[in-house]
């Protein structure tokens, strides 16, 4: 760890697999911070995209590289960026993220004012919509991680800064899950007693593109939430009741049975399939296969989602259609 100009060093870990294109992308992010004293670990996990070749031309000794020998996953390579950071503090970016210029300042600005040692800062995010205008998610959360994420509260690793060490401490990200390893982290944050607070601005926003992403591995994503399911049910139920455990049930049966309507109306999966990976997905998930569910899969592109408020706007939809 090193300081510059009193302000500690900061380590962004970028994770990146069979990306060169993206991985150039976020490197080049990270380096127009206008926080100076950052450290960039660059985590190629296990795919030869001759990444390295093109860090060695960019010439910045701030940037770092290392070479996973196989693929290990998500988890495993952000474990590995965090070992090797040598900041006071750690913030993670995936390939196909980009931040703005001021998101480390103005996180470190407000992370540096606590004097609690238990603590996450947070920023919001920027979502393109469909007119291409960009709409800002401000957070509205803060003070005990606890009460909100065992509620059902979720926010990108991208929005995150921590101190490295207490990270550490509670073991990092879980290379035991193979999906919903950021889900997992806020939950054992949760327990450990952290805090969080937020700078209210969007600073982060993704690229679109058409590799295939992480959580779009239909196989994996089914197979993580199983393990999740598995490890969390207990402890939330424990904690938050069974009304927070039905809140986090939630989150995985809109998101999930969304992507999977998305990839239906896309043409990469069958009807066939599309009710297959329903049905899983809605075992694990131990919740009934309903009438609506058939007729929204069967229409492919209304927006899946089993939330009461908005299957009127589905009848709706689906009623100009017929």
């Amino acid at each position: 760890m090193y300081y510059q100009n009193e302000n500690p060093l900061v380590s962004i870990i970028i994770s990146t697999y069979n990306r060169y294109e993206l991985a150039k992308g976020a490197i080049e992010s990270a380096l127009q911070q206008s926080y100076k004293n950052i450290q960039i670990i660059v985590v190629e996990d296990g795919s030869r995209s001759q990444l390295d070749k093109h860090i060695t031309s960019v010439n910045d000794e701030r940037i770092k590289y290392f070479l996973h020998n196989k693929n290990k996953g998500l988890a495993a390579a952000r474990n590995t960026g965090t070992r090797l950071a040598r900041g006071k503090y750690v913030a993670f970016m995936d390939d196909d993220e980009r931040w703005l210029k001021d998101k480390i300042a103005l996180q470190f600005k407000l992370i540096s004012s606590f004097n609690d040692d238990k603590i996450m800062v947070y920023c919001g995010n920027i979502i393109m919509n469909n007119n291409g205008k960009r709409i800002q998610y401000v957070p509205k959360a803060r003070g005990e991680m606890l009460k909100y994420f065992f509620n059902g509260y979720c926010i990108g690793s991208s929005c995150m800064m921590i101190p490295k060490e207490l990270l550490l401490s509670i073991g990092g990200h879980s290379e035991d899950l193979t999906s919903c390893i950021d889900h997992d982290l806020w939950l054992k944050l949760s327990l450990a007693g952290f805090r969080m607070d937020f700078v209210p601005k969007g600073l982060v926003y993704s690229i679109k593109h058409t590799n295939l992403r992480m959580m779009e591995d239909i196989e994996e994503r089914l197979k993580g939430i199983n393990q999740f399911i598995k490890k969390w049910e207990k402890i939330v139920k424990d904690q938050a009741g069974q009304k927070g455990w039905e809140n986090m049930k939630r989150i995985y049966h809109v998101q999930t049975a969304t992507m999977l309507v998305n990839k239906f109306s896309s043409g990469l999966i069958s009807r066939r399939k599309l009710y297959d990976y329903l049905r899983v997905l809605l075992s694990i998930l131990e919740l009934d296969y309903t009438y609506l569910d058939l007729i929204i899969s069967s229409f492919g592109k209304v927006h899946y989602t089993p939330i009461s408020k908005s299957k009127l706007k589905i009848f709706r939809k689906l009623k100009s259609m017929l």
